[in-house]
């Protein structure tokens, strides 16, 4: 990954925006395709592929975006970032750890904290 210019001059250029004193658009640039200087994953990243398969740790799914970032240069005001839209707010939570809690009977799913799920405990 080349990102060269670092958040904390990314930051800035933001706030200025926002403030509205920077005085031109935003201009984030991302080009994809680059070739890595490290060796690709036993599973590389799929979007929203990647979080549905049981058999990809966390480790591994982090693993595979990391591979995917050492691929792009980040340009203008460009900032690495992984877009999750696919997986909505309860995926996520599940992701990260929370205990899901089907209710079959309201078809709905409740996520609760507390549970923290490591990398060995496939389902």
């Amino acid at each position: 990954m080349i990102f060269e210019k670092g958040m904390e001059k990314t930051l800035a250029t933001y706030e200025q925006w926002w403030a509205g004193d920077l005085n031109r658009p935003i201009m984030p640039i991302v080009i994809t395709g680059l070739e890595s200087t490290r060796k690709p994953p036993e599973h590389r990243y799929e979007g929203m592929n990647s979080f549905g398969n049981p058999k990809i740790t966390p480790e591994e799914l982090i693993d595979g975006v990391d591979y995917e970032f050492s691929c792009m240069e980040f340009i203008g005001d460009a900032y690495p970032f992984l877009n999750n839209d696919h997986c909505g707010a309860g995926a996520m939570a599940a992701f990260l750890g929370a205990e899901v809690k089907i209710d079959r009977k309201s078809k709905r799913l409740y996520f609760r904290k507390g549970h923290t799920r490591r990398s060995n405990d496939r389902k």
